[in-house]
């Protein structure tokens, strides 16, 4: 309900409790959701409280399991750094989880079965993901100018998630990754990849929009992000109307206060 006031008329799961989000529905004035249902890593390869972990030799027939039960996306985490005691190893890197043969055959269920393949990558892993019909890159911190030219080149999409991997305070933020965004995000945009919206759980809708522009995304192409080019990549046709006092291509912060939203026919602010 609250997402629904805001404005936002379709949300892309990817990877949570699988008792709610696999039994979310279309209803009446609420958002459209698009469950990935649960995570999937092995043991100590994720946040502890995040997620169940799931053994190569039984990811297959997990991943089906949730396919059968309503997943539309299937979340791999493709890297991560070491867990143990329910906390990170000390000096531990974002390393691969599963096995290349292991993503591969989940891709290839998932595909057969019309379900989307998103995974969790921030090294150079994200070539290979691509290569195997990864069909979108979450964060993607190495990416490089030749992995988003791959991307493209099959329809994939990018979640840039900024306000997660720039972190929510800007005094803070890395410089570094920064300059790389704004060299990375105009290219893709230009090449043709779904760049898409991803709020994570630090930030939110208008605030990634407002991190686009930041980081050189024409304002209408951000916008495009969260609005019909998302619809189109998600194969969902936006019956939603949204309205605002200012127009939000001459400040993006109008879109965090929005006048009238009416979602599918029904006037929930």
């Amino acid at each position: 309900a609250e997402l629904a006031q805001d404005g936002i008329g379709l949300v892309r799961d990817v990877g949570g409790e699988r008792s709610v989000t696999l039994h979310l529905t279309e209803m009446d004035g609420r958002p459209i959701v698009q469950a990935a249902g649960r995570f999937f890593a092995p043991e100590g390869r994720y946040f502890p409280r995040m997620h169940q972990p799931v053994p190569e030799t039984e990811l297959v027939d997990s991943v089906e399991r949730e396919i059968d039960d309503g997943a539309s996306w299937i979340k791999i985490v493709a890297d991560f750094p070491t867990f143990a005691g329910g906390k990170r190893v000390p000096g531990s890197s974002s390393t691969q989880t599963y096995t290349e043969d292991a993503v591969a055959s989940v891709v290839e269920l998932a595909h057969r079965r019309g379900v989307r393949v998103a995974a969790h990558c921030n090294t150079s892993i994200a070539a290979t993901l691509i290569a195997l019909g990864i069909d979108s890159i979450e964060h993607g911190c190495s990416l490089t100018t030749d992995n988003l030219d791959a991307l493209a080149a099959r329809g994939g999409a990018w979640t840039p998630t900024i306000g997660a991997v720039l972190g929510p305070d800007p005094a803070a933020r890395d410089q570094q990754m920064s300059a790389r965004l704004r060299e990375l995000l105009p290219y893709a945009i230009e090449r043709g990849v779904h760049v898409l919206t991803g709020s994570d759980i630090v930030s939110s809708v208008p605030a990634e929009i407002a991190g686009l522009v930041e980081h050189g995304v024409p304002v209408a192409a951000a916008l495009r992000a969260a609005s019909t080019d998302a619809h189109a990549y998600l194969g969902v046709a936006s019956r939603d109307i949204v309205t605002y006092d200012d127009d939000p291509r001459d400040n993006p912060a109008t879109l965090r206060h929005p006048a009238a939203v009416v979602l599918r026919g029904t006037r929930v602010r």
